[in-house]
């Protein structure tokens, strides 16, 4: 902006908007922000200057939409087409001024749940600002200038309307303040500027300015309450890293000879700062998780390595993952997914059906063998516990599923009427697998018998909504409720469900102890509606309930169901549906062809692909047009008794309008830049002639 490089200005913005996504949107606002300061630094111009640049400046800005819309527009598409219904909500802020001034000091440990910011950004940094505001050579223009930019990026970190502006309008998950960088950013361009004044800069000031900011991290310490066991360190560390910035820059100042050798060591005292911190902030977590993950990783690589070997086209999971999209990350078609802008009606369908998912993830969490058919899953992999070592009686194995029907399957047209009429999941997947196969099927059975109930240092009180349970949090460390059932009783595995009319993420909910759950939720939260396995002990089936100190102290339900999985009755499920599989024989990204048998009875095939407005699908060469079932989640078609050949492609809405308006850009990048060119010879052509 300042050299009038416009062009070069404009392939930055569109570089960033492609190859970004929250931080795109941060820079760009703040990129805006920081024009306006470089605007303001500038000495008076005539109107017709200043109009001049500001219209090059938005028009560049334009430009870059422009070229990047290839990208931005179907995403644009995408976010507006599948706004969930129930969108996370934006947590309240609590961070207080002294948290902010505490994140400034070395060796915090920020909470991934943070409350409040990362801003560390070395001790350095931290004595130069002061100094810069008390420099009488730079312009109180340019101070003032950079006060503002600090104090917008401050004021959204308490100001909630800001904050949710800064993000995009977009709930954070964990990381809450995802622009803290952009504080970084300015603080360390003021110490930047501020540090060629080094040798104008007095003793007096540079001690003052290190006490000042040491004193204020040590006090707001306190006030932060921080029950770190290395107390300690942190307050020895942030006494002596300033005065050993104060010692170098003492030698630098009066030992003219060696200021390349004291300059080498400021770089390498800045590296062991800041790398010390890092290490410090991550050292027991890291130490804690390094032996699990280690031992995960080395599972799900080798469990993938060896599936993939069938290139067929399959879905499968993984048990004991301890990652939020490990199928992304390690190369399988999987059936978890973590995102902020997720299909809201597939989640639905699969919470209706039993599987664990919150606002923002799906994961095959009480997944069960119905359901494992429904959605094409060939494979499960169960990985090695990660609490012990990867080794002999510790691997992974990878199970076949044997009810496996493919990604289609002909079903009966009771599927084109289905709806979800129970708040229970078994009683919603008997009625699904009676209206794909025509029959009224239970694989759920429900339990009648006796349940019984212990409490532990717990209680459970009727109330007019269901069931409360309790515990006395002042009194005692944990409570726990345990629901067991005999194994005289039944002959079958057992499921049960705490029933209610919701399904949220909340993190104070009671949990399900000792359950089969998979690693990244290593507890079942009873706030999330999901089917749950009892764990099956030498007399009885059972399922804990646990309350503690990070837990409610009460909680509410409506009920608790138990139910018997029968598994004869998939097998017959399985001998209903098995002959109407379609064969695909071709698939990349974005196509699928393949071919199917349409018998008289069952003529819709369901496809567990999700449906969407983007998908077009042949048969016999002939468009058709695809319907919506289970909560509008999946895909399915209308067939005629017979052999039919299907093709299903797809397109990301969006996409051509896209490349049309960033075909026009590059055209008026091109025409411009050329016109530049022109110009430019055209001047210095003029100038020559005129000399």
């Amino acid at each position: 902006v300042k050299k009038g490089s416009y062009f070069k200005l404009i392939l930055a913005y569109a570089y960033m908007f492609v190859t970004q996504f929250y931080f795109a949107y941060m820079v760009g606002v703040f990129s805006f922000v920081f024009w306006l300061f470089i605007m303001a630094m500038r000495e008076k111009e005539h109107i017709s200057v200043l109009i001049s640049r500001i219209i090059k400046y938005v028009g560049s800005v334009l430009l870059a939409v422009g070229l990047s819309a290839a990208i931005l527009w179907p995403a644009f598409v995408f976010l507006a087409t599948n706004n969930a219904l129930d969108a996370s909500t934006f947590d309240p802020l609590v961070i207080k001024p002294f948290h902010f001034l505490y994140t400034l000091s070395w060796g915090v440990r920020i909470p991934v749940d943070n409350d409040y910011p990362a801003l560390y950004c070395g001790w350095l940094v931290l004595i130069l600002v002061p100094l810069y505001f008390m420099n009488k050579e730079i312009r109180k223009k340019e101070k003032v200038g950079s006060a503002l930019l600090i104090f917008v990026i401050v004021l959204s970190m308490f100001f909630e309307p800001l904050y949710r502006f800064m993000h995009a309008f977009d709930a954070p998950n964990y990381m809450d303040f995802r622009h803290a960088f952009l504080f970084i950013f300015v603080v360390c361009s003021i110490g930047c500027r501020q540090i060629s004044f080094y040798k104008k800069m007095s003793e007096k000031q540079v001690a003052i300015s290190a006490i000042i900011m040491a004193t204020l991290g040590l006090a707001c310490t306190f006030l932060s309450k921080d029950k770190n066991a290395y107390l300690n360190v942190r307050i020895l560390m942030n006494l002596l890293i300033p005065a050993a910035w104060f010692g170098l820059w003492y030698l630098v100042n009066r030992r003219e000879k060696d200021r390349v050798v004291l300059a080498f060591v400021s770089v390498i005292l800045v590296i062991l700062e800041l790398c010390g911190n890092g290490c410090f902030a991550i050292y027991e977590p890291l130490a804690r998780a390094g032996t699990e993950f280690e031992c995960w990783k080395k599972g799900i690589s080798e469990a993938v390595d060896d599936m993939n070997q069938d290139e067929s086209l399959y879905r499968s999971y993984y048990n004991n993952d301890m990652c939020s999209n490990s199928d992304s990350w390690f190369g399988y078609n999987g059936v978890m997914d973590f995102c902020s802008a997720e299909n809201y009606y597939v989640r639905q369908a699969v919470r209706y059906v039993g599987m664990y998912n919150t606002t923002r993830k799906i994961a095959p969490i009480g997944i069960t063998q119905p359901v494992e058919m429904l959605l094409g899953i060939k494979y499960i992999m169960n990985g090695p516990l990660p609490s012990f070592a990867y080794g002999e009686g510790n691997q992974y194995e990878i199970v076949e599923n044997p009810y496996y029907l493919g990604l289609g399957f002909m079903v009966e047209d009771d599927i084109l009427n289905y709806q979800t009429e129970s708040y229970i999941v078994y009683e919603n997947i008997n009625s699904l697998m009676s209206a794909i196969t025509g029959e009224d099927v239970e694989c759920f059975v429900p339990y009648t018998g006796s349940v019984m109930v212990k409490c532990d240092q717990a209680e459970i009180n009727p109330t007019d909504e269901g069931i409360e349970i309790k515990y006395n949090a002042d009194e005692y460390k944990y409570g726990m409720i345990t629901y067991y059932i005999p194994k005289e009783d039944v002959t079958y595995p057992m499921y049960s469900q705490f029933v209610n009319d919701y399904s949220i993420s909340s993190m104070d909910s009671p949990y399900i102890y000792k359950g089969e759950e998979n690693n990244v939720f290593q507890f079942g939260l009873l706030s999330v509606q999901y089917a749950k396995l009892m764990v099956e002990e030498e007399d009885r089936y059972e399922t804990n309930i646990v309350m503690n100190s990070t837990t409610a102290d009460s909680w509410e339900y409506k009920n608790a169901v138990f139910y018997e999985y029968h598994d004869e009755t998939m097998d017959q499920i399985y001998d209903a549906l098995k002959d109407g599989r379609m064969e695909v024989t071709e698939y990349k990204d974005g196509y699928l062809k393949g071919n199917v048998m349409v018998s008289e009875d069952k003529t819709v095939l369901f496809t567990s692909i999700p449906y969407d407005v983007g998908w077009t699908v042949k048969v016999d060469g002939e468009v058709a047009e695809p319907q919506y079932v289970v909560e509008a989640a999946f895909m399915a078609l209308e067939l005629e008794p017979g052999y039919h050949e299907l093709e299903f492609e797809y397109e990301a809405p969006g996409v051509k309008e896209g490349i049309i308006v960033s075909g026009v850009s590059v055209g008026i990048y091109v025409v411009l830049l050329s016109l530049y060119f022109v110009m430019n010879r055209r001047k210095k052509s003029e100038v020559t002639e005129t000399e």
